[in-house]
């Protein structure tokens, strides 16, 4: 919350929160519900791109009211902060490579979920490998 000398607090609730309020009521509702809980949301949700490979991955960036960037993978439950968009989104490049070699080291042993985001992370990688190597044979 944001006090500004001689006017009323600002107040930054998550899109979905203002979006669904119908009334003043609801969203005093929702703050008094979210103080008490002590649950921090995401001020701000947003699409962005990854560059990975010469390909763009589509991720989330999400915004909080405490100055955290988080990135995210979707279908996944990988995801990455940083103090700028930027470094969250060169952390989540680097948590999907690093994830990728952990999960593909234990393919066999993996459970169904894990085999799936194994798999994922493999065809996001080997798209990018595949588009890396047509841009080096094209030149």
């Amino acid at each position: 919350m944001t006090l500004i000398a001689n006017q009323q607090p600002i107040i930054a609730f998550p899109v979905d929160v203002w979006e669904k309020a119908k009334s003043k009521r609801e969203l005093m509702s929702w703050l008094d519900n979210y103080s008490q809980e002590s649950e921090i949301l995401p001020i701000l949700k947003m699409k962005d791109y990854l560059t990975l490979g010469g390909k763009e991955i589509q991720i989330e960036i999400q915004l909080y009211a405490n100055g955290e960037i988080l990135a995210l993978l979707p279908n996944t439950d990988l995801a990455a902060e940083g103090k700028t968009i930027d470094e969250a989104k060169h952390n989540l490049l680097l948590d999907i490579l690093d994830d990728y070699d952990y999960l593909a080291s234990r393919r066999i042993a993996l459970g169904e979920e894990l085999l799936a985001q194994c798999n994922l992370l493999e065809e996001l990688l080997k798209d990018a490998d595949s588009q890396e190597r047509f841009e080096e044979n094209s030149k």
